[in-house]
C-alpha cells in the first residue's frame, strides 16, 4: 500500500475532527460571551451604575471577543427578560408578566 494515501486519509480525518472541535469551541465561546454580557448588564442594574458605564463595560467585552453591537444585544435582551421575570409575583399571570416586561423595556429598551 501507498503510505502517502494512508497519511492523507488520516490527515483528512483529523481535519474533520478539528472542524467539529472548532464548531464546539465557537459555540462555547458564543455562550460564554452572551453569559458575560448578561452578567455585566445585570450587575450594572443591581449596582445602579450609570448607563454610560454599562455601555463601556459591554463595549469592552465586544472588543475582547471581536463581536458586533448586535451580538451584545442578545445578552442584554436575556438580562432584561430575566430582570422582568424576577418582578412577576409568584403565581402571577399574563397581565403581571406583561406589566413587568413593559416596565423593563420602558426603562432599558
Amino acid at each position: 500500500g501507498d503510505t502517502s494515501d494512508e497519511e492523507g486519509q488520516r490527515a483528512g480525518g483529523a481535519e474533520e475532527g478539528d472542524d467539529s472541535d472548532m464548531d464546539e469551541d465557537s459555540e462555547d465561546e458564543d455562550a460564554l460571551f452572551l453569559s458575560e454580557v448578561k452578567e455585566t448588564f445585570t450587575r450594572g442594574v443591581e449596582l445602579s451604575l450609570s448607563d454610560d458605564n454599562v455601555v463601556l463595560e459591554v463595549g469592552s467585552l465586544r472588543l475582547a471577543y471581536n463581536r458586533t453591537w448586535a451580538d451584545c444585544a442578545g445578552g442584554v435582551l436575556h438580562a432584561i427578560l430575566d430582570l422582568a421575570s424576577s418582578q412577576v409575583p409568584p403565581g402571577g399571570g399574563a397581565k403581571d408578566t406583561l406589566l413587568a416586561l413593559r416596565a423593563a423595556f420602558g426603562k432599558w429598551g
